[in-house]
C-alpha cells in the first residue's frame, strides 16, 4: 500500500489538533519507539570519528530533549504519544529493526564533504542504509527520517548550495509541515558550514515539502517509501551546527519545524485515520452515520471502518439537536397608538393585529413567530406576573425586580388615557448551602457535602472527573480538575449557579490494621502509600503506654519486624509529620495489630 495516499488527511489532523484534541494515539502500544544508528554503529568503523550528527551525538541534544519532554510528546502532551529512543549498534538486516520493535528510524549523519565537487557523501555503512530502506518498504507503518548524504541510497543527491530562508512548497497532495500541533511558521533557516539542496531526485518520485529562496528542493516526502528526506541534517541540530535550541521547550521556528516533523512521523507510524464531523439536527430530522446507523438523537458517535486500502478509519460524529425557534410578538396598548411591527416582510398593526410567520433559522430549522397585537380601549391595564428572584421585568423603560409594585400613567392624545398597574411577584426561593472552596487530599475518597434540595435539576460542569454529574454530592474521581460549577434549577425554571474551587494536596495513606496470622500473610507488615514524594517525612508509632515501638523517616520503608518485637495485639497510635511545597502537616490515627 502506498502510504502517501493517507497523508492529506493526516496533515488535516495536525493543523487542527489544538482545537479537536490529540491526533496521534498510541493505540495498543504505550509509546512510539524511534530507533537510531548510535555511536557504536557508525564510529566503530575504521576511519570514521565524527558522530556528532547522530541522535546520541552532541548536535542532536536539543531534538532529543524535545522528543523526551512529555509536555510535547506524552499522554498529556501536544501529541498524545510518548517517545522511546532506542540506539542500534548495527543493522545487519531489516529483521534487526523488527526485533527492536522500531516504529520509526532516525538515520542521522556522518559525512565527508568534497569541496571540489560541492557534494556530500556518507560515512555510514551502505549495507546498514540499504537494510533500513528495505525495512521501510516492508510495511506502510515503517517510517524513516533520512538526511544529506545518507539519502543517496534513496536516490537523492545533496549539494551545498542552499540560500536561506526555506519556504513551504505548494504540492498536489496539499501537504505541509509548516503548520502542526506545535505551531505554524512562515519559513525556517539552515545553519552550519554545510547547507544543502537536492539537485537529483529519485526516478520513483518525491513530493516536495520545502524549497530554498532560489526554489531548490530542501525537504521531501519520498513517493516510493513514504519516508521523510531532508537535505541538511542541521535542520535537527543545535550547538552551532543548526538553529534548534538545546532545551526541552519549543522556542524558535526551527524547534516548531522539527517537532512538527516528528509529530507527522508519529501519525505515519500509527497509520490510523481520525476524522471529526459536526451535525446539527432540526426536530424530526435523522442523520445517517458513516457506518450506516440512522440517528435522531444528539450525542457523540464513533464509527470504526476500514478504508479501501485496509487502514483503520475512526470517524467521530458530534450530533447536536437544534431547537425550533419560537417567538411571540406581543403588544398591549390603546386603540389609535399607531403601533406596528414588521415580521418576515409582513406588517402587523391595528388593522392586522395577529398572525403566524414561518421562517428558516441559520441551521435550516423552522422558525415560528406568533404575532398578537392588542389595542384595548380600557382605561386600566393590570400586569400580574411571577418571576424568579434575581430576575426583572422591563415596563415602559423601567426595570422592575421581583416582589415589586408599580403604577404607570399614560396620557395619550386623541386616544384613551390609561394606567398600567404592574405587580411583579416571585416564586418561592430554594435554599442551598455550598462550600465554594474545598481542600482535597489526593488519592483519598472525597464526597461533596452540599445541602441541595433533592427535587432540583442539577448539572455539574465539567461532567468529567465525578461519580455523577446530576446529583447533589458526587465523589471526586479525577484529582486534576481545580474548579467545578454546579447549576441548579427548580420546577419553576428558577436557577442558581455556584462555583467550587478545589485545592489538592498530597499526603500519605496508612492502613489501619496489621494481621500477623500465619494463615493470612498478606497484611503482616505496615507499608505507607503516597501518590507523590513527601518532604521531611517522619512517622512514630506508640503503644497505649506512650512507648515508641517504631520510627522512620523513609516513606518507602516497611515495618515488618513486628513479631520480633513481641508486640501484643491491640491498638497502637501513630503520628505522621510531612511537608509539601506549601505547608506542613501533622496527622494521627490508630493501627490495630491482630494475631
Amino acid at each position: 500500500m502506498n502510504k502517501s495516499l493517507l497523508l492529506p488527511f493526516f496533515f488535516f489532523v495536525l493543523t487542527t489538533s489544538q482545537s479537536l484534541g490529540q491526533s496521534c494515539e498510541c493505540g495498543t502500544g504505550s509509546f512510539i519507539n524511534i530507533c537510531f544508528l548510535n555511536n557504536q554503529a557508525v564510529c566503530s568503523e575504521p576511519g570514521v570519528d565524527d558522530c556528532r550528527y547522530l541522535m546520541d551525538g552532541s548536535f542532536l541534544e536539543g531534538s532529543r530533549n524535545k522528543l523526551l519532554n512529555t509536555d510535547n510528546f506524552g499522554p498529556n502532551g501536544r501529541i498524545n504519544c510518548q517517545i522511546q529512543l532506542t540506539g542500534l549498534d548495527a543493522v545487519d538486516s531489516a529483521d534487526d529493526l523488527e526485533t527492536n520493535n522500531c516504529d520509526m528510524v532516525f538515520v542521522g549523519s556522518s559525512f565527508v564533504f568534497n569541496v571540489l565537487v560541492d557534494v556530500i557523501n556518507t560515512e555510514i555503512r551502505t549495507d546498514y542504509l540499504e537494510n533500513i530502506r528495505e525495512w521501510s518498504m516492508r510495511c506502510e507503518e515503517n517510517l524513516v527520517i533520512v538526511a544529506q548524504g545518507e539519502a543517496n541510497v534513496w536516490g537523492y543527491e545533496t549539494f551545498d548550495r542552499n540560500e536561506n530562508p526555506n519556504f513551504a512548497f505548494a504540492n498536489d497532495a496539499d501537504l505541509s509541515i509548516f503548520s502542526g500541533p506545535f505551531g505554524s511558521i512562515n519559513s525556517y533557516e539552515q545553519d552550519g558550514a554545510f547547507q544543502g539542496i537536492f539537485e537529483v531526485l529519485p526516478s520513483t518520485g518525491a513530493t516536495i515539502l520545502a524549497v530554498d529562496n532560489n526554489g531548490n528542493p530542501t525537504l521531501a516526502l519520498d513517493d516510493e517509501t513514504n519516508d521523510i528526506v531532508v537535505a541538511d541534517i542541521g535542520v535537527f541540530c543545535n550547538g552551532g551546527a543548526g538553529p534548534v535550541t538545546g532545551g526541552p521547550d519549543i522556542i524558535n521556528d526551527n524547534d516548531i519545524l522539527v517537532s512538527n516533523i516528528f509529530a507527522l512521523g508519529c501519525i505515519l507510524a500509527q497509520n490510523t485515520y481520525y476524522n471529526f464531523e459536526f451535525v446539527d439536527l432540526c426536530p424530526g430530522e435523522e442523520h445517517t452515520l458513516p457506518g450506516g446507523d440512522v440517528i435522531n438523537m444528539e450525542g457523540v458517535y464513533v464509527d470504526s471502518l476500514l478504508t479501501v486500502r485496509s487502514c483503520d478509519s475512526v470517524i467521530e460524529t458530534l450530533i447536536r439537536e437544534v431547537e425550533e425557534f419560537m417567538n411571540e410578538e406581543v403588544f398591549d396598548g390603546c386603540s389609535g397608538d399607531d403601533y406596528e411591527v414588521t415580521v418576515n416582510n409582513q406588517t402587523y398593526n391595528e388593522s392586522r393585529p395577529s398572525g403566524v410567520e414561518f421562517m428558516t433559522t441559520e441551521f435550516g430549522c423552522d422558525s415560528v413567530v406568533t404575532i398578537n397585537l392588542l389595542f384595548e380601549p380600557l382605561d386600566t391595564l393590570i400586569i400580574d406576573t411571577t418571576i424568579c428572584l434575581g430576575e426583572s421585568v422591563e415596563i415602559n423603560d423601567t426595570i422592575l425586580p421581583a416582589n415589586s409594585f408599580e403604577e404607570f400613567f399614560f396620557n395619550r392624545n386623541g386616544s384613551c388615557d390609561s394606567v398600567l398597574i404592574a405587580e411583579i411577584n416571585s416564586f418561592p426561593d430554594f435554599n442551598i448551602n455550598i462550600d465554594t472552596f474545598e481542600t482535597v487530599k489526593v488519592g483519598e475518597p472525597f464526597i461533596f457535602q452540599n445541602q441541595i434540595p433533592d427535587d432540583l435539576f442539577i448539572q455539574w460542569l465539567p461532567e468529567e472527573g465525578l461519580s455523577c454529574y446530576d446529583c447533589p454530592n458526587p465523589e471526586i474521581l479525577d484529582f486534576s480538575i481545580e474548579q467545578y460549577q454546579v447549576y441548579m434549577e427548580d420546577s419553576n425554571g428558577c436557577s442558581k449557579t455556584a462555583t467550587i474551587n478545589l485545592e489538592y494536596f498530597c499526603g500519605p495513606y496508612i492502613p489501619n490494621i496489621i494481621s500477623l496470622s500465619a494463615q493470612d500473610p498478606r497484611n503482616n507488615s505496615l507499608e505507607i502509600f503516597s501518590s507523590c514524594p513527601l518532604i521531611n517525612f517522619e512517622i512514630n508509632i506508640f503503644d497505649r503506654w506512650g512507648n515508641s515501638v517504631y520510627q522512620s523517616v523513609d516513606q518507602t520503608e516497611k515495618w515488618d519486624g513486628i513479631e520480633a518485637q513481641n508486640l501484643s495485639q491491640g491498638v497502637y497510635v501513630y503520628i505522621v509529620n510531612y511537608e509539601n511545597s506549601d505547608d506542613k502537616f501533622i496527622e494521627s490515627g490508630s493501627i490495630t495489630i491482630t494475631y
